[in-house]
């Protein structure tokens, strides 16, 4: 009986001051701002949490002793009714002084095509520099790594890091009138991938042994225009003519994509290659190796 009676006289006053919170002093006393989004009362008999001014909301069942809330937005204040020794006290506490958390950044791709995110610093016959531009990058939150793809002829490098430049420096070689290609894989905390990628066309002799570069570079004179390739643009699943010139004369043709990767090779007494269904519609490159000479064509492959 005492026990319902206390419930009752609690209950009669924490209404009877809860209907004044809009009018209580904000000394903060007896409640502890855990700066955690949570906020615990002094010890008591019983208690009752109000929004006392502003925007925000409790979360959290108003009669415990600690209660969880959400700023929504600017500066407000939550109040407390306690009952204590047969006595109600009301306070509050300024919160939210800072506003909402800011909200978690938006990942996605730049709108940019992708090959207008890469830019290319190149030193002749000696190294390149990939840059992707820094209004292709989305939010720095939001980038779990990056991987660099580079191909030149028949030479590729993959390396993943998070720096947003590239340095790779041209390999021993014979390399005219070869695309010089770098793609960047940017891959989001969400799991999304932004692709981007440039080319330029280089024309080097890196001379050497065995591959070894003895550090002499010279220009290399432009192959003949004759080796030729038929249809262009070609679609996928039809045949791509090579010139008997090239088909009878030419050690090696590939077709690769934008990072190195072979799609098809052209067999030996053969004059075409077969677009495999399955190719993605794109630029991609015929490269064609004479003796000491490598030429590399762009096809355009389509649906």
């Amino acid at each position: 009986m005492l026990n319902k009676l206390f419930l009752l006289v609690a209950f009669t006053c924490l209404l009877s001051y809860t209907a004044n919170a809009q009018q209580c002093e904000c000394n903060g006393s007896g409640i502890t701002n855990n700066n955690d989004g949570t906020l615990t009362a002094s010890a008591a008999d019983a208690f009752f949490w109000n929004v006392c001014s502003g925007n925000v909301v409790i979360t959290s069942d108003p009669k415990d002793q600690m209660i969880t809330f959400d700023c929504v937005d600017g500066v407000s204040s939550i109040s407390l009714t306690q009952f204590k020794d047969g006595l109600c006290t009301t306070t509050c506490i300024n919160i939210c002084e800072d506003g909402p958390p800011p909200p978690p950044p938006v990942c996605t791709c730049s709108e940019r095509p992708g090959r207008g995110c890469i830019g290319i610093t190149y030193e002749p016959c000696s190294s390149a520099i990939f840059t992707i531009d820094p209004s292709c990058l989305p939010d720095g939150e939001c980038i779990e790594s990056i991987t660099w793809r580079i191909g030149l002829g028949f030479y590729s490098e993959e390396v993943q890091s998070n720096l947003t430049f590239h340095q790779f420096d041209i390999p021993a070689g014979n390399w005219p009138n070869h695309f010089l290609q770098g793609a960047a894989t940017i891959t989001l905390t969400n799991g999304v991938e932004c692709r981007y990628w440039d080319e330029i066309l280089i024309s080097c002799i890196i001379g050497g042994v065995n591959g070894k570069g003895d550090g002499s570079k010279r220009d290399s004179p432009n192959l003949n225009s004759s080796n030729s390739f038929y249809p262009n643009p070609v679609i996928r699943g039809n045949q791509l003519f090579i010139s008997s010139d090239i088909s009878n004369n030419a050690q090696l043709v590939q077709l690769m994509d934008t990072s190195g990767k072979v799609v098809s090779t052209l067999g030996k007494n053969e004059s075409s290659m077969i677009i495999p269904n399955s190719t993605n519609p794109g630029i991609y490159f015929v490269t064609i190796q004479i003796e000491d000479d490598v030429k590399v064509h762009r096809v355009f492959i389509g649906e």
